[in-house]
């Protein structure tokens, strides 16, 4: 129940944070980070966060499942635990893609309003 809640709050605020800056100006080279206004900013690090944090993590995720499966040795908890783990790497990823796709398919959307 504490994982569905962590995972809700993840997906609400990955949703959310991107939505609220479009409110945002134009604001000139914002802490030399190379965009240009509050809404790139938070797009450049959402990105970040997306690209080179979550992707990453689910793929290590992945092999240290496959980890558990080399050394389970037939033992059918060692196999359960490998099976998890590798389920919630391919969710992690399905996420970070998901919300990749979505983000810019919103910022296609509200470019065209």
């Amino acid at each position: 129940m504490k994982r569905a809640r962590l995972f809700t709050l993840f997906l609400l605020i990955g949703v959310s944070v991107p939505l609220l800056s479009l409110a945002a100006g134009d604001y000139g080279d914002l802490l030399k980070l190379g965009c240009n206004s509050i809404p790139a900013c938070l797009r450049q690090f959402a990105n970040f966060i997306l690209a080179k944090v979550l992707v990453p993590l689910s793929v290590v995720t992945i092999f240290y499942a496959g980890f558990l499966f080399a050394t389970a040795g037939g033992s059918d908890a060692k196999i359960t635990s490998a099976k998890k783990t590798l389920t919630y790497g391919v969710i992690g990823i399905a996420v970070a893609f998901g919300a990749i796709a979505l983000g810019e398919a919103l910022k296609d959307f509200i470019d065209h309003l």
